[in-house]
């Protein structure tokens, strides 16, 4: 069976990134829903050499979670279909690519892959 893995930030979309991430089960049918609080839980790297190919990951947050994702995760090679769930107050990324809250979780592999490398004061 195939496994969603929801990785919230509980501080997005004003503190109620948890219970935002909770609703998620309406998209998903009867597919086993995996919780994990990205504050809390043990980094990409970990996630990725345990799920499978085949299981979905859901950043659920705002643009700061998924830059964080974005950055945290680069170099690691992963197989599966990344899907942002937007639940911050901003969502400046959604609206980049033409979509609102009301989509539901979108895959964003496509942005993800090959993204260019800025350096601000060495950093």
């Amino acid at each position: 069976m195939r496994k969603i893995y929801v990785l919230f930030n509980p501080r997005s979309g004003n503190n109620m990134g948890a219970e935002g991430a909770k609703s998620i089960g309406r998209y998903y049918g009867d597919a086993e829903i995996i919780y994990k609080n990205l504050t809390q839980f043990g980094g990409y790297a970990n996630l990725f050499d345990t799920v499978d190919p085949e299981d979905d990951i859901v950043i659920c947050g705002g643009d700061g979670t998924l830059n964080r994702f974005v950055n945290e995760t680069r170099g690691l090679e992963f197989k599966n279909n990344i899907f942002y769930y937007a639940m911050g107050s901003g969502n400046d990324f959604l609206r980049d690519i033409g979509r609102t809250r009301d989509d539901g979780p979108v895959c964003i592999n496509e942005y993800i892959k090959n993204l260019p490398v800025v350096s601000i004061n060495g950093k």
